[in-house]
């Protein structure tokens, strides 16, 4: 299972210190860490085993962007994932630059995450489609993408759709993969924890994004034991 950690604006250098040391004691597995990006040279200097992701990348390779961060930039701190269109991004931020992001990334050989969901609890993939399409639409053919399907009223709180829901969301996602000759690996994120992930994995995803369950230590712990046991 593949396990996405996005620790959103959250956590300062005391608590990630914490963290990566008994992040470097979980063997066995190879998790995406998203940091913030003011905290991404202390996981590179510090991590052993994990990998290294962004919250998020420009569409753009350089010049008038002030506060935004290229591919190459992130390529220079050892990141070889980037999280592109989260909802909480996607307020702002249409289809198209979404998609203007996955080929930045996808140049520089970043592998994008790509986030798609609905607003709204029983919108179903109609609520979502366009960006399904759109992204793929945009991607290369021939480069890793990872699509995360995350419901965005799920998103820290405490609902999570059940798993016929999920299963139906998930094979709307491939057969459009398909369709668009991608070869997608396929996240499930919403208020996962230790106690639905069972069912949820059931439903033929890939893996888990996480949001505040990943920096909560204790939780996250537990959690990666109950998954991987």
């Amino acid at each position: 299972m593949l396990i996405v950690c996005n620790y959103k604006m959250n956590g300062n250098l005391n608590l990630y210190s914490k963290l990566i040391k008994q992040l470097n004691k979980v063997e066995g597995t190879k998790l995406i860490l998203c940091p913030p990006f003011v905290y991404m040279s202390q996981f590179k200097r510090q991590l052993k085993f994990h990998l290294l992701g962004a919250q998020d990348v420009s569409a753009f390779d350089e010049g008038k962007s002030t506060g935004q961060i290229s591919a190459h930039m992130l390529i220079d701190m050892g990141c070889k994932y980037t999280l592109v269109g989260h909802s909480e991004r996607r307020v702002f931020e249409s289809d198209e630059i979404v998609a203007q992001k996955i080929v930045a990334a996808q140049k520089s050989d970043i592998i994008p995450i790509v986030c798609v969901g609905e607003t709204d609890r029983g919108m179903g993939y109609a609520g979502f489609k366009h960006q399904v399409e759109s992204a793929f639409n945009a991607a290369s053919k021939t480069k890793p993408l990872i699509v995360a399907y995350e419901p965005v009223w799920a998103i820290g709180s405490n609902q999570s759709p059940d798993a016929d829901y999920v299963g139906e969301m998930i094979k709307n996602i491939k057969a459009a993969a398909q369709k668009y000759n991608i070869d997608a690996k396929i996240l499930y994120g919403g208020n996962v924890n230790q106690h639905n992930f069972k069912s949820l994995k059931s439903t033929g995803v890939d893996g888990f994004l996480l949001g505040r369950l990943s920096i909560d230590s204790d939780r996250f712990f537990e959690f990666l034991r109950r998954v991987y046991e």
